[in-house]
């Protein structure tokens, strides 16, 4: 009786158990990540209450069944609360599905086998126990049981798509870098279409599936802008090989993801993959101003051109960046143009800069671009700023690097009232997160007047802030939902707010 009953509900809990790998799987391209450190401390609470519970089988069958319903209780909320306060959610593509069904299955054939086999409480207690514990492991274990039909199925789809966009009419773009490739896609975009038809990847969907799934909606576009994300050597050149691009722009490369590339040099050599897929007949367009990419250009094997805020043969002068937006003037080549543009911040215009670079290399006339600039919006969660009552609202959540932190607290520098930081600090640096992190606190001690903190990074940003001599304001809070409801203590009348960096 009792034993089959702990089978759907050791079920249950071990499933909710298991929901923060099985998302940061996802969000890892489904390779295999460390356990979220969030959620340690929840495997050790519902452990010792499992373990309890089948203690309790030293007296009685009974006694173990009551205490196991209240240990599953107690866990299934300790779980999902931490769940719940999660920002990102686990979204069920078909992938996804088949991943959650399959750490499905393993757990239930675990505990139903223990729990069958002893025909006790204590037995299917302590399989519940090594469910949630091992919970982790099994999300793992999902994934790779799973790895060979995924990576077949998507070597269907990416060669089917790759055999598609071979036979299209249409003029490739990659753009890769640690930081802007979302905004210089968009920008690209709308510079690109003052003269062409133009398709491009949407959201973040810079992976080769991403890729395959835009080339589902093409209608006859002449450009095709594919946005190319990495986080291993080689992710470069696999979507060369699908997109095969004709034109490039290397935004730049920073500190990023070096849990899974080891070094920023392994970086910088998978970014310039997409420089060497650059066709004789094509143009690579380098951040002049970055000095990875500065190399990158010594060594380009097919024409470029550098541009940036400060160097290259496309660039910015008399630049002037305020609350509204920023004005400046774009050097070419042969030409000199004012520009003026809503989005906010210098790293915008070296944005605004590469894309000028490519589009104007492409056929796009000056003027065009100048106009394309005027009218361009901000992306979501990109240094948006925004108001919520009487408080300044700058959303810059999406993600991080050192070089994007100081960009958004040069924007805020800018605005009028009291300053206010909110971060998280920046996450995926591996033996360099502290180090980093650190030194966003020296960046945030400059400008702002008070500063919230919360998550993994909260005592190394601390440091910084202590290192600078900072003498503001520093409220800490465990997460995202406690430090939002902090704010209602923290904020005042006229405050601008900087939501940043890598909000999980």
């Amino acid at each position: 009786m009792t034993d089959a009953y702990i089978i759907p509900v050791g079920v249950v809990v071990a499933l909710s158990a298991g929901y923060g790998t099985l998302k940061d799987l996802q969000l890892n391209n489904y390779r295999p990540v460390r356990a979220a450190e969030k959620m340690l401390v929840v495997y050790a609470l519902a452990l010792l209450a499992a373990a309890l519970a089948a203690a309790c089988a030293v007296w009685s069958d009974r006694a173990a069944f009551v205490a196991f319903t209240a240990e599953a209780a107690v866990a299934f909320i300790l779980i999902n609360t931490a769940n719940l306060r999660m920002r990102t959610r686990y979204k069920f593509t078909k992938r996804a599905t088949r991943l959650a069904l399959a750490y499905a299955a393993l757990v239930t054939a675990l505990i139903a086998a223990v729990a069958l086999a002893f025909s006790s409480v204590a037995a299917g207690a302590s399989a519940v126990i090594l469910c949630v514990g091992l919970s982790p492991t099994i999300a793992k274990l999902a994934a790779l049981v799973m790895l060979p039909f995924e990576k077949a199925n998507n070597r269907r789809y990416t060669e089917k798509a790759k055999a598609y966009l071979a036979g299209l009419d249409v003029v490739s773009v990659g753009i890769t870098g640690s930081y802007g490739k979302t905004s210089c896609k968009n920008i690209l975009a709308e510079m690109l279409s003052t003269r062409y038809k133009v398709i491009k990847t949407e959201g973040n969907y810079n992976t080769p599936l991403g890729i395959a799934k835009t080339l589902c909606r093409y209608a006859g576009e002449q450009i095709f802008i594919a946005e190319m994300g990495a986080k291993r050597r080689g992710d470069i050149r696999e979507l060369c090989d699908i997109v095969r691009p004709k034109y490039a722009i290397i935004t730049g490369v920073a500190p990023q993801h070096l849990e899974s590339f080891g070094d920023i040099d392994n970086v910088a050599r998978t970014k310039f993959e997409l420089a060497e897929a650059i066709p004789e007949d094509g143009l690579t367009v380098f951040n002049g101003d970055n000095p990875y990419t500065r190399r990158m250009r010594e060594n380009s094997p097919s024409p470029s051109v550098s541009a940036g805020y400060n160097e290259g043969e496309y660039r910015a002068e008399n630049v002037r960046l305020n609350s509204q937006g920023c004005k400046f003037v774009l050097v070419t080549k042969a030409d000199r143009i004012p520009m003026e543009t809503r989005l906010l911040g210098r790293h915008n215009v070296l944005n605004i800069v590469l894309c000028a670079a490519l589009a104007h290399e492409m056929g796009v006339s000056l003027p065009e671009i100048a106009r394309c600039v005027k009218e361009l919006r901000p992306v979501p969660h990109r240094l948006e700023a925004s108001r919520a009552g009487d408080i300044t609202v700058i959303d810059d959540s999406y993600n991080a690097n050192i070089e994007g932190v100081g960009y958004a607290l040069e924007v805020l520098a800018a605005f009028p009232g009291r300053k206010v930081v909110y971060t998280q600090g920046i996450v995926e640096l591996g033996r360099a997160q502290k180090s980093v992190n650190r030194e966003v606190g020296r960046l945030v001690a400059a400008v702002a007047d008070a500063v919230i903190l919360s998550g993994v990074n909260a005592q190394a940003i601390y440091e910084g802030l202590r290192e600078s001599g900072f003498s503001g304001e520093v409220h800490r809070y465990q997460g995202l939902k406690e430090a939002e409801e902090g704010f209602k203590e923290v904020l005042r009348p006229g405050d601008v707010l900087l939501i940043q960096n890598d909000i999980p």
